[in-house]
């Protein structure tokens, strides 16, 4: 697999609520290569191991969990966050 496929599943997740869907209900990084197969990306458990510059953050982002930039609130933070907002 090369980092191509890895990146055209993840921009691809981005974008398809069924995939984000069935990735929040992977119970294993196994779970994940076997939706990201089926999707026709050719995907490895190695792969994934190896793309360590994603957080847990910025997957759960891309799998649609959390949004980046959102309190318990659900309300945008700003930089000053003095709670009036």
């Amino acid at each position: 697999m090369s980092q191509e496929q890895l990146d055209a599943f993840l921009a691809k997740v981005k974008d398809d609520t069924g995939l984000q869907a069935n990735i929040q209900s992977a119970t294993s990084p196994e779970e994940i290569v076997k939706i990201a197969t089926t999707a026709g990306f050719a995907v490895s458990r190695e792969d994934l191991d190896a793309q360590s510059e994603l957080s847990t953050t910025e997957l759960e982002s891309i799998a649609g969990g959390k949004v980046l930039g959102y309190g318990d609130t659900n309300r945008p933070k700003s930089i000053i966050d003095d709670g009036k907002c």
